[in-house]
C-alpha cells in the first residue's frame, strides 16, 4: 500500500475510534438520565420526570406544602382502563394542561415570590385555585354526548381539587372522540381520531407522529406510575446490555 492509502486508513480508524467514542458517551448520559428519572417517579409516585418535576420539589421545599397539596394536573386524572386504545390521543390533547401545578390560596403568595426572584433553569405553569364549586349546578345541567374526551377519564378522588379540574375539562377540552373520519368531518371544531388527528379551533388540525411522542413512557397522566418505572428499568437493562 501506498503512503497515501496507509494515512486514509489511519484516518478512517481514527473516525470510527471518534464515533464509538461518542456513542459510549451517549449511552453513558442515557443510563444517567434514566437512573435520574426512575429515582424521580419512585420519590413523587407520578408520571413526570425531567426539570419541571425539579422545580415543583423546589417549589415545595420553598413553601413547605406537600405534594398532594400543590399536585400536577396529571396527577389527578387518567384514561379509563377500558378506554386505553384512546390514551395517545387524549394524552397529545391533555398534555400541556397536564404540566400544570395546582397552587390553592394557602401558599398562592409565597409560590409566587418564589418563582418571580428565582431563575427557575425551566419552565412551570401553574393555576391558582379558587373555590369554583357553585359552577357544580351549571355543569350538571349540560349534556355530554357519550363519546365525549371527559367521560374516557378518570378523576382521582383523594384530590380536594377535582371540581375545578372536571370543571375545566369539560368545558375547555369538550373533545369529541369519533371512531372514523367521516363522523370527524361532520365538527367544525374539537375533534380527534383514534389515531390522534386533532380538530381543534379556528380551523386548526393538528396530528404529531413523532417517535417520542407516541412512546408510553413519556406519557404524564395517572397517579400511579409502577408501568412507567417498569418500562424505563427495560430501557436501562438494554443500554447496559449494549
Amino acid at each position: 500500500k501506498s503512503t497515501k492509502d496507509l494515512e486514509q486508513q489511519q484516518q478512517d480508524k481514527q473516525l470510527e475510534l471518534r464515533e464509538l467514542e461518542n456513542e459510549k458517551i451517549d449511552i453513558k448520559d442515557n443510563i444517567s438520565e434514566l437512573v435520574d428519572n426512575i429515582q424521580t417517579l419512585q420519590r413523587n409516585q407520578n408520571n413526570i420526570t425531567g426539570r419541571v418535576a425539579s422545580i415543583r420539589d423546589e417549589i415545595l421545599l420553598h413553601t413547605g406544602a406537600s405534594k398532594y397539596e400543590i399536585p400536577f394536573i396529571a396527577e389527578l386524572i387518567k384514561v379509563r382502563s377500558e378506554e386505553m386504545a384512546w390514551e395517545p390521543a387524549i394524552e397529545k390533547i391533555l398534555h400541556s394542561f397536564a404540566l400544570r401545578l395546582v397552587v390553592p390560596e394557602k401558599y398562592y403568595k409565597q409560590v409566587n415570590e418564589y418563582v418571580n426572584r428565582t431563575n427557575l433553569k425551566g419552565r412551570i405553569v401553574y393555576q391558582r385555585y379558587q373555590d369554583i364549586s357553585q359552577l357544580n349546578s351549571f355543569s350538571s345541567l349540560k349534556q355530554f354526548p357519550s363519546n365525549a374526551l371527559f367521560n374516557k377519564l378518570e378523576f382521582n378522588s383523594k384530590s380536594t381539587y377535582i371540581t375545578g379540574i372536571e370543571d375545566v375539562i369539560r368545558y375547555q377540552f369538550d373533545y369529541a372522540c369519533v371512531n372514523s373520519l367521516e363522523e370527524f368531518n361532520r365538527y367544525n371544531e374539537k375533534a380527534v381520531t383514534q389515531q390522534g388527528l386533532i380538530k381543534s379551533t379556528k380551523g386548526k388540525h393538528e396530528k404529531d407522529d413523532r417517535q417520542n411522542i407516541k412512546h408510553r413512557d413519556n406519557f404524564i397522566l395517572g397517579w400511579d406510575n409502577q408501568e412507567k418505572i417498569s418500562l424505563l428499568r427495560k430501557r436501562f437493562n438494554t443500554l447496559q446490555v449494549d
